[in-house]
């Protein structure tokens, strides 16, 4: 009897260690996902700027995610894997900024109802969508390099240009 009890506890065992592996196995996978679509290379998931035909935005901040497509950064799980990535773009609500957060941004334009190219090649980082300027503001101070913002109400949600 005691002997058939070890077997269960030692199959028990066997079990749930083979059960974490396939569960470390989808992390990896998950991780390895998010790494090919959020990264610099790719303007952290929007590749083609908001000017250009054939856009889309990379990712959304906000409370009212409209897209199931679009990684949502009040997501715990995506911001804890953004996080260990560490690959330059982090969800703000993590207290994670890649310096000082900025406070004093400065409005140059105002009426735009579509993003203004700069004239600078080169220097578009990544455009996604949110709700308020706010949150754009947040996003700019958590991504390695961005200088400034581009806001402007789009007929398909609230965009965010980063620069």
């Amino acid at each position: 009897m005691r002997f058939l009890s070890t077997f269960f506890a030692t199959v028990a065992v066997v079990l749930t260690v083979h059960g974490a592996s396939l569960d470390d196995r989808t992390d990896v996978e998950t991780v390895a996902s998010l790494s090919a679509k959020i990264n610099k290379g790719n303007c952290y998931g929007a590749p083609v700027p908001p000017w250009d035909a054939g856009c889309s935005p990379g990712w959304y901040y906000g409370d009212h995610h409209p897209s199931s497509s679009l990684i949502c950064l009040k997501d715990v799980v995506i911001c804890g894997l953004l996080s260990l990535l560490d690959c330059g773009f982090y969800c703000p609500n993590t207290g994670r900024h890649t310096e000082a957060p900025k406070n004093g941004y400065k409005e140059v334009f105002t009426g735009y109802t579509a993003a203004v190219r700069s004239v600078v090649p080169g220097d578009y980082l990544t455009y996604g969508l949110v709700d308020t300027v706010q949150e754009c503001m947040d996003m700019c101070n958590t991504v390695v390099g961005c200088q400034f913002i581009n806001t402007y109400h789009d007929v398909h949600g609230k965009v965010c240009a980063l620069r």
